[in-house]
């Protein structure tokens, strides 16, 4: 029998669930999921498994972020659910129908809960407190009013504001209650009552977008004037003002370890900036025309965006290659795991077993002599097990249909 000498190469796999903080550097779209509409807002499941996308529709797409696929669609019947927010126990979504109410539905079967409809009257956004027990509605009158979501009933008004409001968010611990409005100015609230703390100025247009560290330690604001700026809290003196951006800052997003800030802009861009020094350290052209929002994923390790043109995107480090040592009947192949089990042959070795059974770039490998394969590792782990000469029978999932290859493994 001749005698190949092959090399196996995986890639660690992404989905373990100590998977790295993202790093802006390595940062690249690991994901571009078809929405067939026009989303504006997107969040991340508390689990991570989720992404829910709304927009135009009167709909609301909820993903599997591992398979990429959409999971379910709520329908709402009508108006347009210009944006959609996870509760944190992540059995619920709030769902923001433009102009005039906010529905809370079963986040699995969308059967509606609860709803502030003409309470409510000409909303802009709104913001869910860390306990679930509230949610704040930034309105078109100038103010922002919080609700009890059990009872429905209002608790307070945060009055005080110039003009609209259009951003609103709680800090972590739930004590305070950031707005920020078309007067240009970023207002901090006490959230058991309502009484205003402190008025932060120095946007010179609309502040559109904001967001508490994880941490709690500061704010992020962004404004239609281009720049973003980081306030320290509970102070609220301004620390850093990030410029770059050549257009306004629709969204701002802080990673859960608060190390980096991410901004996206009218200008098609997301920025990442340093959280400790303010300094930017990466572009990327994301979208054209412009990032409506953006939102990280619980562990860190995965950013996404939803932009203008439609497309939602999924940002993060691509999977490491490990080398793993030469032993019995290797394949010849290179593979990458990706999320939701999906092994991926993305190389072949010349002259090797795999190349001579036909396997091809692209393949999914999901089973490998009847054992299932959802990682880099478990294909490793059956194959190493096998010898020289002996047959691997590869479940093979290729242009959506499935099919079977034998192989006669090699050796070194």
């Amino acid at each position: 029998m001749k005698t190949l000498i092959l090399v196996l190469l995986v890639a660690a796999a992404d989905t373990s669930p100590r998977r790295r903080m993202i790093d802006p550097v390595r940062c690249l779209a690991v994901a571009e999921l078809d929405t067939g509409g026009r989303p504006y807002s997107v969040d991340f499941s508390p689990d991570g498994r989720f992404l829910v996308t709304s927009g135009e529709e009167a709909s609301v797409r909820v993903w599997s972020v591992p398979l990429r696929r959409i999971e379910r669609t709520l329908e709402l019947g009508r108006g347009r659910a210009f944006q959609t927010q996870y509760f944190p126990d992540g059995k619920s979504l709030a769902i923001g129908v433009l102009n005039h109410r906010v529905s809370i539905v079963d986040a699995a079967t969308g059967t509606e809960r609860a709803s502030f409809d003409q309470a409510i009257g000409y909303l802009q956004t709104f913001a869910i407190s860390p306990d679930g027990k509230r949610i704040a509605v930034a309105r078109h009158d100038r103010t922002c009013r919080v609700f009890d979501v059990a009872t429905k009933a209002e608790a307070f008004s945060l009055i005080g504001h110039g003009s609209q409001v259009y951003s609103v968010a709680f800090s972590p611990d739930g004590k305070t209650i950031a707005t920020g409005g078309l007067d240009r100015t970023v207002r901090l609230w006490s959230a058991d009552a309502g009484r205003e703390l402190a008025c932060l100025t120095g946007h010179r247009q609309y502040v559109y977008s904001l967001a508490f560290s994880p941490d709690g330690r500061f704010l992020v604001t962004g404004g239609l004037d281009g720049s973003a700026r980081v306030w320290e809290l509970p102070e609220g003196r301004e620390r850093f003002v990030l410029d770059g951006h050549a257009r306004g800052v629709w969204a701002v997003a802080i990673t859960t370890n608060s190390r980096w800030i991410a901004t996206g802009g009218q200008d098609g861009t997301i920025r990442f900036w340093n959280a400790s020094t303010g300094r930017e350290v990466r572009k990327i052209d994301a979208h054209h025309n412009g990032v409506w929002s953006l939102s990280f994923s619980p562990d860190g390790a995965r950013l996404a965006s939803v932009g203008r043109d439609s497309k939602v995107r999924l940002w993060g480090e691509p999977p490491s290659p490990i080398r793993v040592p030469h032993k019995p009947g290797w394949l010849g192949v290179f593979v990458r795991s990706e999320e939701g089990g999906r092994v991926i042959v993305v190389e072949i070795e010349k002259g090797s077993p795999a190349e001579a059974a036909s396997v091809a770039k692209g393949d999914v490998v999901f089973r490998v002599n009847g054992r299932a394969v959802r990682t880099a590792e478990d294909l490793n782990e059956i194959v190493a097990r096998l010898r020289e000469g002996e047959e691997a029978v590869l479940g093979i999932r290729r242009e959506d249909r499935e099919r079977e290859i034998r192989v006669l493994l090699g050796a070194k």
